[in-house]
């Protein structure tokens, strides 16, 4: 660690690229690859090249991890890809990226009761979403409701609940607008109007 730290950063980033290259000839074959360690290297070496493959082997580790229910995990090698994504030119192509990688971000902190944490993924992922993909800000918008409805705030919920029944009827997706109308039914409920609440859910 002491020899490490007296590395210059460009000797640093040679090092981790070639030790990365090293792993992945050695286990190309391997039917269960350390997608985790690989993801390390790359992304270590990001800035000389690597990103594409730091961002593949990162994502796949986060899902491997998120399969396994290590949502923890799951979520720092998710960041590790959206870090190694700055290397990236801005783009359509980098920001879908990123919107993606939010997204699963948001659903390990969801597994993990982190709501708060999954509302700030959630927003970022909102932030970088192309207008014209209105069935992904739908789904988007209906999952900042529930996270919003588990941090008992009914505020944002009515109005995230509210946008997305108006997204998913012009879209004329009957599920998404069931779900939407569903958290205004809760929100309903937990105000004390249930007759309101029992009108909703009948819809």
């Amino acid at each position: 660690e002491t020899l490490y730290n007296e590395l210059s950063s460009p000797r640093r980033v040679r090092l981790h690229r070639r030790v990365a290259d090293a792993i992945e000839c050695l286990t190309q074959n391997m039917p269960n690859p350390p997608l985790a360690e690989l993801a390390y290297h790359f992304s270590q070496a990001a800035s000389a090249g690597a990103v594409d493959k730091a961002i593949d082997y990162a994502t796949r580790a986060g899902d491997r991890a998120a399969d396994g229910l290590a949502h923890e995990q799951a979520a720092r090698l998710f960041d590790v890809a959206l870090h190694s994504l700055e290397f990236k030119p801005t783009g359509p192509e980098t920001e879908l990226r990123r919107v993606d990688l939010h997204t699963r971000r948001a659903r390990s902190f969801e597994a993990l009761g982190q709501w708060t944490l999954e509302v700030r993924e959630l927003d970022a992922a909102l932030h970088y979403l192309d207008p014209k993909q209105v069935e992904r800000r739908c789904e988007l918008v209906l999952a900042l409701a529930q996270a919003w409805f588990l941090l008992l705030d009914l505020r944002p919920v009515e109005q995230y609940a509210t946008e997305a029944l108006q997204l998913a009827e012009g879209l004329q997706r009957s599920d998404l607008a069931a779900n939407a109308i569903a958290w205004l039914a809760r929100c309903r409920q937990a105000n004390g109007d249930l007759s309101a609440a029992l009108a909703l859910d009948r819809r």
